[in-house]
């Protein structure tokens, strides 16, 4: 699913219901509220939070080109508090390892062989 372009990651291509289907591959339903697009070391990500809760969401977004894309079998990181900026999350060697408050939560699935 495109949701950006790295030369114009303020535009999103995709809104909170689609971003809440697609989260649905991780058997869970979670509905989202707003979201960021953010750039760490060696990753982008978009950030999501969840709508009428505290946890703040970080998929991992494959780059293809110029463009952004989510992919089911990229991690998602969750933390139960926190706001919509990279400072929420922990990183190590350029990506998301874990929360800086809270309860740090890591849902990935395995690519079939």
């Amino acid at each position: 699913m495109k949701v950006a372009k790295s030369n114009r990651p303020n535009w999103l291509r995709m809104d909170a219901n689609k971003l809440t289907k697609f989260y649905w591959n991780f058997d869970e339903m979670v509905n989202f509220q707003s979201m960021r697009l953010v750039k760490s070391e060696l990753a982008y990500y978009l950030l999501a939070k969840e709508q009428g809760g505290n946890r703040v969401f970080a998929f991992e977004l494959e780059q293809k080109g110029k463009r952004l894309f989510l992919n089911k079998f990229y991690p998602v990181h969750s933390c139960d508090e926190g706001s919509l900026g990279l400072e929420t999350f922990l990183q190590r060697d350029g990506k998301i390892q874990g929360c800086r408050k809270g309860n740090h939560e890591l849902k990935q699935l395995v690519k079939p062989k």
